[in-house]
């Protein structure tokens, strides 16, 4: 128990609709910000930071469409970080005990038949690799670069 407790404020809000803006992007926080559930807004900004640094390396020094591909890239993927962790504080941070007990018991089966992995729902959140989706080519990619 904390001999001073205090309370903070917790923000987050919608996908923006765009981050780029001619050569200008966002990445991490400004991009995306979002609440700390599921322990990921630091880790989506080092892959929004490496997504981006591949982009603009595989630019050939043509930056308007690299930051397209960033975006692209890693737009959906925040989103849906987003979401999770908005569903990560209504799920971990209960008050109904009847809800609690209900969740618990859910997890004990979690617990005893993924002993040791991620569940198989999780594999999108923490199997992703940031330079793999970078590196990949793909139609979007090769029509950005020809245009």
């Amino acid at each position: 128990m904390t001999d001073k407790p205090f309370v903070t404020a917790l923000y987050d809000r919608a996908p923006l609709d765009s981050w780029i803006n001619g050569r200008i992007a966002l990445l991490g926080d400004s991009a995306h910000a979002m609440l700390p559930y599921h322990a990921q807004g630091a880790v989506q900004s080092m892959e929004d930071a490496w997504v981006l640094a591949r982009t603009l390396q595989q630019s050939g020094g043509d930056i308007p469409p690299a930051l397209e591909r960033y975006q692209s890239l890693r737009k959906d993927r925040t989103a849906r970080v987003q979401a999770q962790s908005q569903l990560a504080e209504k799920r971990f941070h209960m008050s109904d005990p009847e809800q609690v007990a209900r969740r618990n018991q859910k997890f004990l089966h979690y617990d005893a038949q993924y002993q040791g992995t991620f569940l198989p729902q999780q594999e999108w959140l923490f199997g992703y690799d940031a330079d793999k989706a970078a590196l990949g080519t793909d139609d979007a990619w090769r029509a950005l670069r020809a245009w």
